[in-house]
């Protein structure tokens, strides 16, 4: 399966985010690199700020770095994404339920779930909808 972001797709509706001039980052291992080429190569600007961001895409592999979801909240748009992305299958050191409940506990919501890469899984988050 491919990259997560299709262009023209909304960033919190039912696509993942990757019109032109979104604002993406990355954070953690590199596992979260191989989405930002794929939305540099859409159209999207990569940021180093981390403010206002339209995608975030973040490898998390253990409990401590799933305990660091709650301050990049702040660091997404109103209508912002969060992939959070980890190793899959055997290599997995962290399981979805455990990514989804640790990014649940900080007012997130799970929209979307995706084979990243035959080694990588990513779940997609946004804020509730009010």
């Amino acid at each position: 399966m491919g990259p997560p972001d299709k262009p023209g797709d909304d960033a919190h509706g039912g696509g993942s985010g990757c019109p032109k001039h979104r604002r993406a980052a990355h954070l953690g291992h590199g596992q979260g690199r191989r989405g930002l080429r794929a939305v540099r190569g859409r159209g999207a600007q990569v940021e180093d700020a981390l403010e206002g961001l339209d995608l975030l895409f973040y490898g998390a592999d253990s409990a401590a770095e799933l305990a660091r979801i709650g301050a990049l909240v702040p660091a997404l748009a109103d209508k912002g994404a969060l992939w959070v992305v980890s190793r899959k299958g055997k290599a997995a050191r962290v399981r979805d339920v455990e990514v989804m409940a640790a990014a649940r506990g900080f007012g997130l919501v799970d929209s979307k779930v995706v084979g990243f890469s035959d080694t990588l899984t990513a779940l997609r988050f946004t804020r509730r909808r009010t």
